[in-house]
């Protein structure tokens, strides 16, 4: 069974990106080289487009390190099957700081034996992934669809935790969290929107109304401290979301109790 299947080699030299280009019969086994880059940044947003099934990850390619790129793409739910190239240097470094489900290491300069040998157990499980029945690959889809659900649910909770611990925090922005937690910005919202219905300001901002509300429940009554206190630097401002979120100003509120 003769598969296509695209492979993006992510390195910076460009000359090793040459070599391994030439150094084995892509066409006859079956694989595409699709595209390449020379930093992580250009990596990612190349891989987010094609959709490669291997990446080849320099672990110390620049701008975003192949550590991080690959975390990234994990917290994507990017299921690419990914070998990492690392020199002797850091390679043990590689091996305990790493746990994204890679299929393997290869050590610079790459042996191509070694290499030929980690692509060939790459294509043969594709190739059983192929040979399956229509009614198994439709349960396969159906088992990554869970994984894509699962993973956005828990992408939507790590969001959450970190509002609640962080919310107090004025300089808090939808940016910080994305690189906080190794995810690209517009996906983040994209699926924050998808998951939950509200945007992630529209969350934080939810958030920092109830833990003010609930300071002034408790008898607090300076409102410019409570304002700071949940990420307010503005009591102006924070006067206008109270009152949009309540239906009342703060002052008013507080006369009141």
């Amino acid at each position: 069974m003769i598969l296509l299947l695209k492979l993006f080699i992510a390195d910076d030299e460009y000359f090793f990106r040459q070599a391994l280009k030439t150094m084995l019969d892509w066409g006859a086994l079956g694989v595409q080289i699709c595209g390449e880059a020379s930093n992580g940044e250009d990596a990612l947003a190349q891989i987010r487009q094609m959709n490669p099934e291997i990446i080849f990850i320099d672990i110390n390619i620049p701008v975003i390190n192949g550590l991080d790129m690959a975390t990234t793409l994990r917290n994507e739910g990017n299921d690419s099957e990914m070998l990492i190239l690392t020199g002797y240097s850091e390679f043990e470094y590689a091996k305990r700081s790493i746990d994204l489900n890679v299929c393997g290491y290869i050590l610079k300069p790459v042996d191509k034996d070694e290499l030929l040998s980690m692509v060939k157990k790459i294509i043969k499980k594709y190739e059983i992934l192929g040979q399956n029945t229509e009614s198994a690959e439709n349960d396969l889809l159906q088992k990554n669809e869970i994984t894509r659900e699962s993973n956005r649910a828990k992408l939507v909770i790590n969001v959450i935790q970190y509002i609640n611990k962080h919310y107090k925090d004025s300089d808090l922005t939808v940016e910080s969290i994305a690189e906080a937690l190794f995810v690209n910005y517009q996906y983040l919202c994209q699926i924050f929107k998808k998951e939950t219905g509200d945007t992630i300001n529209g969350h934080i901002n939810s958030i920092r109304m109830i833990n003010a509300k609930s300071k002034f429940d408790d008898g607090v009554i300076n409102i410019t401290a409570v304002a700071a206190s949940v990420g307010y630097p503005d009591s102006s401002y924070f006067s206008k979301c109270f009152k949009k979120r309540f239906g009342i100003s703060p002052s008013k509120y507080v006369g009141k109790r």
